[in-house]
């Protein structure tokens, strides 16, 4: 485990890696994976890969020792090649570390501009004040795309607190096409916030268009 006389491997990160790859392992083992499941473990992975590209600039630029080799500078070809090669690893590293961040910075900056889920939540809420008038309760059918795309609990709490006669029941993936192929189950619902645009029994009062996802389907 050394090249150039640098040990290039840190075993004492294995006790709080391992645990976490376990959990990631187990996790992919579910038929239903969502990339928040493993978010307690992406801190880790962090913290790990810090520790490597801390190592690899160490051995990149090594501080100069008090050996008489190191310090004239004679150093052989075999670590010549060791450091040259933890040197490009190194800078590997960091152009990884800065596409990723940028690479962020781009997603965030398009999810916070595609939440159509919640725009349309919005636009029910302003029917319920300006069009609903009357004492009923009414129930909302939420299905999973709108879930993912912006109706968040705080967003149901709102439209709740403004008017306590709104009922939410969100859709799981299991019950989802169950639920909206069974007319009878969807009569017990008075709106829906749903991405199908032609459900029998219901009249679409609003729209809420969000940017359309990359199909790479269609680029084949």
């Amino acid at each position: 485990n050394t090249a150039g006389g640098y040990n290039y491997f840190d075993a004492r990160v294995v006790p709080f890696v391992l645990p976490v790859i376990c959990f990631v392992g187990l996790y992919s083992k579910l038929p239903h994976k969502e990339m928040r499941f493993i978010f307690p473990a992406l801190p880790m992975f962090n913290l790990s890969a810090a520790l490597g590209l801390a190592r690899l600039h160490n051995a990149a630029f090594p501080v100069a020792k008090k050996d008489k080799e190191t310090s004239n500078k004679q150093v052989s070809g075999h670590k010549r090649v060791f450091f040259y090669s933890a040197l490009f690893l190194f800078i590997c590293g960091l152009g990884c570390v800065s596409v990723t961040f940028i690479g962020s910075c781009i997603f965030v900056a398009v999810s916070a501009r595609n939440y159509p889920g919640g725009e349309a939540l919005a636009k029910l809420q302003h029917h319920f004040e300006v069009k609903a008038a009357n004492d009923e309760e009414m129930w909302v059918y939420i299905d999973v795309a709108s879930a993912m795309s912006g109706v968040s609990l705080f967003g149901q709490r709102a439209v709740s607190v403004g008017n306590g006669r709104v009922k939410f029941v969100k859709a799981g993936y299991e019950e989802e096409h169950t639920a909206l192929d069974s007319f009878s189950r969807l009569r017990s619902y008075t709106h829906l916030l749903s991405e199908e645009n032609d459900i029998k029994g219901f009249n679409v009062i609003g729209v809420a268009r969000g940017n359309p996802r990359i199909d790479v389907r269609r680029l084949q």
